[in-house]
């Protein structure tokens, strides 16, 4: 299905949704008791993720962390050393390493890495961008689909305020075409903190400039991590323990950028130390179970979604796994949280009433491990954001006999 489409359908279907922004999830690669860590902030409420498998960042300007919604992977770096795991909020269980550690790819010999960020509005892979202490912004290229290299660069070393600025947060707000980085005076005086933005197709040009002061009365130290949520046109801004919440206004013909503080979490409520940050955005959760029926071969199908359904994710895709080879899936479609279900051929259905057929698959692949995609692409836009999206599988064997996957339903948000 065309985004355009796609624009339109949920446009459509969304007149008796309830769409509405939530409440940011933040991750941030932190140092907790000694340890690096990696932490989820919801409403100044920090939990404790998983422990990343790198060091503590060795300056602090050093580190930085950036979610994929395209690998569902949570990129962290100590400064010198990259990596990503995977942790999904529904699934409770433990980290799982996707990209080992690794040196990161092109960093100047005697820098650190200071801040991570991902455009997932781009190419099919997405872009991890990176900022480091020699004042280089750089994306990655993708030589394998799980660890970045080198890629492009450029440097934004004319534009730090003093000799003593360094860069110490990335974030990126694809709504509004801007990548944004810190600078921060790290000599241990005032921190005297800007914000830079620069448009994605020139990001060493800054064509907005933001001064940060405090947080509702409290002063801020260097920045070291920033993220941006474009379901509610927001801005984090951390400094290590306190993290503000800030309304950004784009330029304008007639008024420059602008940052409104609305918010801010005091270091007391912060159980540990940023070196990053980033928008988690919502995932997807599994409803029912599947079935097929006679004369379909006993197979254990698995209906599951292919990354987060996060604004701009053109690769976002629901998979048919486990299925009869050459069995037809109609993927349906809809709406609206998943219901208890009603009965239906050989189960119980969940997509709430009445559906639209997203695609059709033929499903490939040999005995009971054919699949098949549905791709979804999300667009790049905001307004969809907060709608719930349900989807389920209807299946016709290719010998005669139907089937019914579980359901996946799913938030659109941002990262």
């Amino acid at each position: 299905m065309h985004s355009n489409t796609l624009v339109s359908v949920l446009g459509a279907l969304a007149l008796s949704a309830a769409a509405a922004a939530q409440a940011s999830s933040l991750i941030g690669g932190a140092v907790v008791s000694g340890a690096p860590t990696l932490l989820r902030q919801t409403n100044c409420q920090p939990a404790r993720m998983c422990t990343p498998i790198l060091a503590l960042p060795t300056t602090r300007a050093g580190g930085g962390t950036a979610y994929d919604p395209i690998r569902q992977v949570v990129w962290d770096t100590d400064g010198l050393q990259i990596a990503s795991v995977t942790y999904l909020s529904s699934g409770g269980g433990p980290c799982r390493i996707v990209c080992p550690a690794q040196p990161v790819p092109g960093l100047p010999a005697g820098a650190v890495a200071t801040g991570l960020a991902f455009e997932e509005d781009g190419s099919g892979a997405g872009q991890l961008w990176c900022i480091d202490s020699a004042f280089q912004l750089q994306t990655f290229a993708w030589p394998t689909r799980s660890c970045p290299g080198i890629g492009t660069r450029c440097s934004v070393a004319n534009f730090m305020p003093t000799p003593n600025h360094l860069p110490g947060g990335l974030a990126i707000s694809e709504a509004n075409r801007t990548i944004f980085w810190s600078a921060s005076d790290f000599s241990g005086g005032l921190a005297n903190n800007w914000i830079f933005g620069c448009n994605l197709a020139n990001p060493c040009q800054p064509v907005c400039r933001l001064q940060v002061t405090g947080c509702n009365g409290i002063p801020l130290g260097p920045i070291t991590g920033l993220a941006f949520d474009d379901c509610i046109d927001t801005m984090y801004i951390t400094d290590g323990r306190n993290v503000a919440t800030a309304q950004y206004f784009p330029p304008s013909a007639v008024s420059p950028c602008q940052l409104r503080i609305t918010a801010c979490c005091p270091a007391t409520t912060v159980a540990g130390t940023y070196y990053g940050l980033c928008v988690e955005p919502a995932h997807d959760t599994r409803v029912g179970t599947n079935c097929l029926g006679a004369p379909c071969p006993p197979c254990p199908m698995l209906f599951s979604a292919q990354g987060d359904a996060s604004l701009g994710n053109n690769t976002f895709a629901y998979r048919l796994s486990g299925a009869p080879p050459g069995a037809t899936a109609f993927c349906m479609f809809n709406v609206g949280a998943c219901t208890a279900g009603i009965p239906v051929l050989c189960g119980n259905f969940h997509v709430p009433l009445s559906p639209i057929v997203l695609s059709t698959a033929v499903t490939a692949g040999g005995a009971c491990a054919a699949q098949a995609f549905h791709p979804l692409p999300i667009p790049l836009a905001p307004n969809l954001c907060g709608i719930p999206i349900s989807a389920q599988d209807i299946v016709i064997c290719a010998g005669g006999g139907f089937g019914l996957s579980n359901a996946v339903c799913t938030t659109i948000s941002d990262t």
